[in-house]
């Protein structure tokens, strides 16, 4: 089956404060680095964090695609490290060896749009879901 999953998440909290922005969860979304495919724990407007399956040693800046099952395709995003996660750090996901939050850096017309294309179809699945369930009012 070809369906992107959509799961909301409460803000997430950064070691530098709260976060304002409220991000989304999504089972199908994919990161691709020079160092390889990565899994997206979560995004938004702004960034997103992933988690490798090895150990990988990134660049404070560095280029990301993003992609999700409905052939949606973010091409060359430049982003910065923002924080990352090893084995040593209790927080990690038994899932991944390492996981990684990035900003998006100076995202480009075309980006922009693409980026908020997916976010739009990852809302309306979620409540299209809630809906069907009968949660949303």
């Amino acid at each position: 089956m070809n369906e992107t999953h959509i799961h909301r998440q409460q803000p997430s909290w950064s070691s530098r404060g709260q976060r304002k922005t409220e991000r989304m969860r999504g089972v199908h979304l994919l990161v691709v680095t020079s160092r390889g495919t990565g899994k997206i724990i979560d995004i938004h407007h702004n960034g997103l964090s992933f988690g490798c399956l090895y150990p990988h040693n990134f660049p404070e800046i560095f280029t990301i695609d993003i992609l999700n099952a409905k052939g949606v395709h973010l091409k060359r995003i430049t982003a910065r490290k923002t924080w990352q996660r090893t084995r040593e750090d209790v927080r990690l996901s038994e899932e991944f060896e390492l996981e990684v939050g990035v900003e998006f850096l100076a995202l480009l017309p075309e980006q922009e749009s693409l980026l908020a294309e997916l976010l739009e179809l990852r809302h309306l699945l979620h409540y299209g879901l809630l809906m069907e369930i009968g949660v949303a009012g």
